[in-house]
Order: C-alpha cells, then structure tokens, then sequence
C-alpha cells in the first residue's frame, strides 16, 4: 500500500468544469500542488483588502469561475463554469476516520 505523504503546503486540486445552462459535466481533473499562486483580495479600485486573511486568499482562488468558447453538444450553449477544490493531508486523515 503506498501512502502519499502531504507537507504544510501541499495537497490535491480538483478542477471541475459543467456547461452553465444543462449542468452536463464537461471534465474532472485533480492535480498535486506544493504551493499555490495565492494573492490577496482587492478592492474595485485594485487595493488590497484591509483584514485579508489566508482563508480569504483561498476562498478568491477557489471561487466559481465563469468561462467561454466552450460548445455543448446536449444544449448548444457555450458558457462553462469552473469549481476548484482543494484536499490536504488533514482532510485525508478526517475522511479516513469518518469512514
């Protein structure tokens, strides 16, 4: 049994893309990341955020994110929508024990 071993800035990103009108599911993928390209939360005029926290930051890079110029052959639509998710070591050992 091989064990995968995370270390604090590691872990599995899930990319997720569904057509926006039929919800058909257009691609899963999940890659290993050792650090993620996080910037802080700006404002509408491009300053950071006052109080923005790590949490903050991750939640802004794992937001939903609206794409284009892909065609659906269900619905003919081409808008898409992007789901990020991010797995640790921690929520390894936390599914393992829910089990």
């Amino acid at each position: 049994m091989r064990q995968i071993l995370f270390g604090p800035f590691e872990g599995t990103i899930g990319s997720i893309l569904t057509y926006r009108s039929c919800s058909s599911l257009l691609l899963v993928d999940f890659e290993s990341f050792h650090c993620l390209p996080l910037s802080p939360v700006l404002d509408r005029s491009e300053n950071i955020i006052d109080g923005c926290t790590l949490m903050d930051c991750l939640k802004h890079f794992t937001a939903v994110e609206h794409l284009e110029s892909y065609h659906c052959s269900r619905c003919w639509h081409i808008a898409v929508i992007k789901h990020l998710s991010l797995k640790s070591e921690k929520d390894e050992i936390v599914a393992k024990c829910m089990i």
